[in-house]
């Protein structure tokens, strides 16, 4: 079970997560996103969702202010991906994002309006399923 993509959520007091606009790097017909990306050849997921934070949305995330939620397959194709969360300590308006088009905080109750890799609704069902546990 070794992950091939590591994502990062970051999710707000109120249970809000960050999405990412991707309707300018659309690649799986989805509109919305996390984000995140391939873990490189020596590098673990932990080192992986780091560097992609800083990549994508010029952020410096700690170890220490990392939940990993596991790593997990989804119904649909056949690749694992490694989750992490942690919260967000910026307003979203101050996120420089250097990859896509945004982003913006979503609620439990808004995101399945929204375009998305069935992969990535299935793992916003396990975020929110963890965030609605740890009240």
């Amino acid at each position: 079970m070794k992950p091939k993509f590591a994502l990062i959520c970051l999710y707000t007091d109120d249970n809000k997560i960050l999405l990412q606009n991707r309707k300018s790097i659309n690649k799986w017909n989805s509109e919305y996103g996390f984000f995140g990306g391939h873990i490189k050849r020596n590098e673990t997921d932990l080192q992986a969702v780091i560097r992609e934070a800083k990549e994508e949305i010029d952020i410096n995330i700690k170890k220490k202010d990392l939940i990993y939620l596991g790593t997990v397959k989804t119904p649909v194709g056949t690749v694992y991906t490694s989750i992490f969360i942690s919260k967000l300590s910026i307003n979203p308006k101050d996120i420089n994002v250097l990859e896509g088009d945004g982003c913006f905080l979503i609620s439990e109750y808004e995101y399945s309006k929204l375009k998305l890799h069935p992969g990535d609704a299935f793992r916003i069902k396990l975020i929110f399923s963890y965030l609605n546990l740890k009240i």
